[in-house]
């Protein structure tokens, strides 16, 4: 799960890559802003149940989150 945070404002997405026998799905996360133009915060829940927060910043641009690479919150 990604939440994405912007002032008062929060975007939350699901990704599930596998999803039957077989297949895979895109396991990227597309968050249509508006006019938003900076964000605050990015937390991931993992698979495992770990959750980290990683940096905002501009919108407008491709990030790859890597587990093990945010700020771990218990």
């Amino acid at each position: 799960t990604i939440t994405i945070k912007a002032g008062a404002r929060t975007w939350v997405r699901l990704i599930q890559p596998g999803s039957s026998y077989l297949s895979s799905n895109d396991a990227r996360a597309h968050f249509g802003l508006g006019t938003i133009d900076n964000i605050d915060s990015i937390r991931v829940t993992w698979p495992d149940g770990t959750v980290e927060d990683f940096p905002g910043g501009a919108t407008d641009r491709r990030l790859m989150l890597q587990k093990g690479q945010g700020k771990v919150i218990e």
